[in-house]
């Protein structure tokens, strides 16, 4: 029987993060196929036997070196080239990711103690209805965002935001050659979606969205620059922290 969601590899031979993160898969996605695989060994075979939507690599700094050859592998090989790639890490290490990157991978995670938190997310962000990719990311400087999962990226870091809070970082970097008025802003939350309620007006509303989205960027939060007596605008030079 065919699955009814994406079919899902997630590589680690940390057993607690392996068993947690297909735990939280199974949890988020109605309908997924999770598969686990406890060596790079291993997860070569699942990949030509089951060739899945998405591969999660939760790579060790011990084994990087062998970590990025089964990246390599994998976008050579037929089964796995047209997977997509999530990289998790569990160090900040400049150098590290420099490598990482250069993996050819779709998305990236800083592995810590709250990372299975948003792997769901991440997945819809990835798959559609077909389970393939979906439209390229939105980028603006350093900051990149997922529409499917209502996610951010930035240094490494995935950021989840309720709908109000992406459709407002959405405006901002669709627009980020220029400062954007808070009266724009404002539009943006009336406009689309349920009107605000005569107890909090627009206004307010935006200034206490802008707070949360800096908050959960932290401490990137500076990447959204306060125009004095405009508004706001990405600030397409800025460098994330540890870069």
């Amino acid at each position: 029987m065919e699955p009814t969601g994406p079919r899902i590899l997630v590589i680690s031979s940390h057993a607690q993060a392996l068993v947690q993160s297909v735990d939280a898969l199974r949890a988020g996605l109605e309908g997924a196929e999770v598969h686990a695989a406890s060596s790079l060994e291993h997860g070569s075979a699942a990949v030509t036997e089951r060739e899945p939507d998405v591969v999660f690599l939760l790579a060790q700094s011990e084994a990087l070196e062998e970590c990025l050859e089964f990246c390599r592998w994998l976008r050579d090989d037929r089964a796995g080239a047209e997977a997509s790639l999530v990289l998790v890490y569990p160090s900040r290490e400049v150098s590290d990711w420099k490598r990482l990157y250069d993996a050819q991978g779709d998305m990236f995670i800083v592995w810590d103690g709250n990372f299975v938190d948003g792997l769901a997310s991440c997945v819809k962000s990835l798959v559609g209805r077909r389970y393939r990719m979906v439209a390229a990311p939105l980028s603006a400087g350093s900051l990149q965002l997922f529409p499917e999962g209502l996610l951010a990226r930035i240094g490494g870091r995935l950021v989840s935001f309720t709908p109000l809070e992406f459709r407002i970082v959405r405006y901002l970097v669709e627009h980020a050659d220029r400062a954007v008025t808070r009266g724009e802003l404002e539009r943006v939350i009336t406009e689309v979606g349920p009107r605000p309620s005569r107890a909090r007006k627009p206004q307010s509303i935006v200034h206490q969205c802008i707070y949360t989205i800096r908050k959960k960027l932290a401490p990137d939060d500076a990447v959204i620059s306060n125009i004095r007596g405009i508004g706001y605008r990405i600030d397409l030079s800025y460098k994330p922290a540890g870069t």
